[in-house]
């Protein structure tokens, strides 16, 4: 994870929460220069909110991954929250029991899974594993998870296996690894030799109870 990621990490939740909708399906240092790109040319966050797409996609950058339908959410997203709260305020949803919390923000027109989960994980202290499909994918590479599953499921599972608590330790350690590429340095190699079996032995008796 970027050192600009990790400043952001536990900023104003509103940052917290549009920083999640850019780093879903894409890499995160790529995602902290587009935040730092909105502050600086926004007075605002809800000047933001109030941008057309258009103008939204060309602060956050044209060649940006999935540029028009991250824009279009985030807008509609941001917008949920303003016409519910009357402001552009994520305070009464952190205020919320934790499962509730979360149904808020998955309950935003516009919102991916991933963005209530990590901002749920990282606002709300809530037990969440946030997986999109670039990560999903990642994981089903390297034999984590079955081929085709879900997003939504991987992070299901997951969620399962990790202890509360752990959650954020979890999460940190699996964006590290995508930024790598689903790749393991040579140092650390053979200390994830023995927990790689142990979760796919997790994975395949999960499918067999399954079937």
């Amino acid at each position: 994870i970027s050192k600009d990621e990790h400043a952001m990490l536990y900023r104003e939740p509103l940052a917290v929460f549009v920083l999640a909708f850019l780093v879903w399906e894409a890499a995160a240092a790529r995602a902290a220069r587009a935040l730092a790109r909105i502050l600086q040319k926004t007075v605002n966050l809800n000047e933001f909110r109030a941008m057309a797409p258009e103008d939204a996609i060309a602060v956050i950058g044209k060649t940006y991954p999935r540029v028009r339908e991250r824009a279009e959410r985030l807008l509609l997203a941001l917008n949920a929250i303003f016409k519910r709260e009357d402001a552009l305020t994520l305070e009464p949803c952190l205020t919320m029991p934790k499962r509730e919390s979360r149904k808020y923000l998955e309950s935003l027109e516009g919102c991916p899974g991933f963005v209530a989960a990590r901002v749920t994980l990282l606002c709300a202290d809530g037990h969440a594993i946030p997986i999109d499909e670039r990560l999903a994918g990642m994981l089903e590479a390297a034999g984590v998870a079955e081929a085709g599953e879900s997003p939504e499921r991987v992070a299901s599972f997951l969620e399962r296996q990790v202890k509360s608590g752990d959650g954020l330790h979890a999460y940190l350690a699996l964006r590290a690894w995508s930024e790598r590429g689903g790749k393991v340095p040579r140092g650390v190699r053979s200390k994830r030799s023995d927990s790689a079996p142990a979760a796919k032995k997790k994975t395949r008796r999960k499918t067999s109870k399954a079937t």
